[in-house]
């Protein structure tokens, strides 16, 4: 549609950015969303998937908007609901859906398929960044080489005595990858942005360290997320596929729209905070005393991409 003409891409929001403008100047008319149960009188459950449902649709119930709801399955009565997400006052109308809605696991990468490289740059990643700032909250984007720092926690970071000194509470999806870490003491806890397909029950059995309702189930919260990995962590570590000689990155290229959800929000460093940490007062570099500590962003890249495809290009 796009090279026909049809489509037109202006400003790519991130999510915060987006949930902001749905209170000022994007309120939306009718919000269409999708659960899991409903009772008779509109009352939600949206389970591990709630993500940004709230955001949406307080922002057309309460701004003379409809809120029409697709569900799985209606029960009668509030009581026959794990739990209420989206109180019914909310609700315009349900719509029982004739198959269930689709989800796919986003986050799920197959160990076996995490190459020498991603090892070795997960290896320098934990010693030379995470020991030597001493992260103790971060964000981990999508990717192999993400995938590889979690899994060798409890076995490359042990060995460097790092259990306890970093990588204690995440903003992240429930990445199965970082069952290793949780299961051997190194995660304190963890807040999601949505659910990862089967890590259910996974998420039931450590409440301790995942954020659960009375149900058992999780309860993910996109915008409150987005919020902690701005302004809450030490660190956000991703991935890209373009970056340039002073170090600017872009997820979207000639041919290729990706883009990058929530990686601009917390890949930057916000000059609102005010809470201290160590890692974050590691980043001071004058001895001024009007410096401030910052967050730090860190791109793990290949030097060349699939393809023979250069990561480190001129022009954006």
């Amino acid at each position: 549609m796009l090279e026909d003409g049809l489509l037109e891409i202006g400003a790519i929001h991130t999510y915060i950015e987006l949930y902001s403008r749905l209170y000022v100047d994007l309120s939306p008319n009718v919000a269409l969303i999708a659960g899991y149960k409903a009772d008779r009188k509109g009352n939600l459950y949206t389970g591990p998937s709630t993500e940004d449902t709230p955001a949406l649709v307080e922002a057309a119930a309460f701004h003379d908007g409809i809120v029409i709801a697709q569900v799985n399955e209606l029960v009668d009565d509030e009581c026959d609901l794990p739990r209420v997400d989206i109180p019914g006052s909310w609700i315009d109308y349900v719509v029982v859906a004739d198959k269930p809605f689709f989800i796919e696991p986003l986050f799920t990468r197959d160990p076996r398929l995490i190459k020498q490289e991603h090892i070795l740059m997960a290896m320098m990643a934990i010693k030379g960044i995470y020991a030597e700032h001493q992260v103790q909250s971060l964000n981990h984007g999508i990717g192999f080489n993400t995938a590889a720092i979690e899994l060798l926690l409890p076995t490359y970071g042990e060995q460097l005595g790092l259990r306890g000194k970093i990588c204690q509470h995440w903003t992240l999806n429930p990445h199965p990858t970082l069952i290793p870490a949780i299961e051997s003491g190194w995660v304190e806890s963890v807040h999601c942005f949505g659910g990862e397909l089967g890590m259910e029950e996974y998420i039931r059995a450590r409440p301790d360290i995942f954020f659960t309702g009375a149900d058992g189930s999780m309860r993910s919260n996109r915008a409150f997320c987005q919020l902690a990995g701005q302004y809450a962590v030490d660190m956000f570590i991703g991935s890209t596929l373009q970056v340039d000689g002073l170090a600017n990155s872009s997820t979207v290229t000639r041919g290729r729209l990706s883009g990058f959800g929530g990686a601009p929000n917390m890949g930057h460093d916000p000059h609102g905070r005010r809470h201290a940490t160590p890692a974050w007062l590691n980043m001071i570099t004058e001895p001024d005393p009007m410096q401030r500590g910052k967050k730090l962003v860190v791109q793990m890249v290949e030097t060349f991409q699939a393809g023979v495809k250069p990561t480190f290009v001129e022009k954006l």
